[in-house]
């Protein structure tokens, strides 16, 4: 059984903080995003499903709350992105783990900004949230404050969030949660079909 993970104590907080704070934070997305993942998760019916997501959890989610992806801004940003895992545990020739890099076109209306943050909130700030060991944190059973806010945002009915990348600052992250896209927004897999092609 998954080990129960406790709400960080300042999750209420953000969600007021955040609830009260729409103008200055609420942003749209729509252009390519991009996501570099193993041969078994790039399948067209798990790139974007968000289940692993879901099961292991991320910086700003903590695991089995909901269905999350994560995408970045360029195919450089996604590929060290993708290489975080082996660089935390001194992985460094992941040769018998292939990837591939996958563009999608995202078109979301209600995402949350965390770049903005300083125009709402003193502390934490991105750079506390960004330097959070959050795997770490988690198996001693606690949420992260990164976490505490991706919950808050996906509470408050948002559909996902930007942030910077942990692994390179100049690059952004998009994560949404798929189960509450609104009814205008969508992901799409771009060379779908030639997706399909290769790797079936």
């Amino acid at each position: 059984m998954a080990k129960a993970i406790l709400p960080h104590p300042a999750y209420k907080r953000i969600f007021s903080i955040l609830k009260l704070s729409p103008r200055e934070l609420v942003t749209e997305w729509n252009g390519p995003v991009y996501r570099c993942v193993e041969l078994e998760w790039a399948r067209t019916e798990y790139l974007i499903s968000g289940e692993g997501t879901r099961h292991k959890g991320s910086r700003w989610m903590q695991p089995n709350y909901c269905k999350v992806v994560h995408s970045a801004s360029t195919e450089t940003i996604a590929l060290k992105e993708s290489r975080r895992v082996y660089d935390y545990y001194g992985i460094h020739k992941p040769k018998n783990h292939p990837r591939v890099s996958v563009e999608l076109h995202a078109r979301l209306s209600a995402l949350l900004d965390l770049s903005r943050l300083h125009k709402v909130i003193d502390s934490p700030t991105i750079q506390e949230m960004l330097s959070e060991d959050w795997e770490k944190l988690n198996a001693r059973g606690n949420e992260t404050l990164a976490q505490a806010f991706g919950r808050a945002i996906r509470d408050l009915n948002y559909e996902g969030l930007i942030a910077p990348s942990a692994r390179d600052q100049r690059g952004r992250n998009l994560i949404w949660f798929p189960d509450d896209l609104r009814a205008s927004s969508h992901i799409e897999i771009t060379g779908k079909d030639k997706l399909k092609q290769w790797l079936a």
